[in-house]
């Protein structure tokens, strides 16, 4: 049976897939996102699926892209969402390629913006993992727009 909530987690970081679990990480985020499947009002999706794809990059914030892409082929919708990697200046577990990475600022019209909190972890696999959730938290609370309608937790 193919799950109507998914996530994704490609990457454009250089060597991020060396220094973190990214399979484990997305394994667990799918789980999360099951967890809060009969939460959702995803009767907004008409049979469709719904991909989150969480890419981590060099960017100035965790961003949720507040409108889904849609792509009849497949009958899925896609959130666009940016996990910042710190470098090692920003965090211990930092990596030094990020710096070298093309930077692509989040703009807070197109985005919902969260601050990415590096001293709170100690390595880079759970750092990834709490951002992951609390983009995919932020998604849940702050709503998303699908088909012109918002997706969002149900009170």
């Amino acid at each position: 049976m193919v799950e109507q909530l998914r996530v994704l987690m490609p990457t454009e970081a250089v060597g991020l897939c060396e220094a973190a679990d990214i399979d484990d990480i997305e394994c667990l985020l799918n789980a999360y996102v099951q967890d809060h499947n009969g939460r959702l009002n995803l009767e907004i999706l008409n049979g469709w699926r719904l991909l989150f794809d969480i890419n981590s990059r060099a960017t100035s914030a965790i961003g949720v892209y507040k409108r889904a892409q849609r792509y009849p082929s497949d009958q899925e919708f896609e959130i666009s969402i940016s996990i910042t990697i710190p470098n090692e200046d920003e965090a211990s577990y930092g990596l030094a390629s990020v710096k070298e990475s093309y930077f692509l600022p989040l703009n807070e019209k197109k985005f919902h913006i969260l601050a990415p909190v590096y001293d709170s972890y100690s390595n880079l696999n759970d750092y990834i993992l709490e951002s992951g959730k609390r983009a995919l938290q932020l998604a849940f609370t702050a709503g998303l727009v699908i088909n012109g309608k918002k997706l969002q937790l149900r009170e």
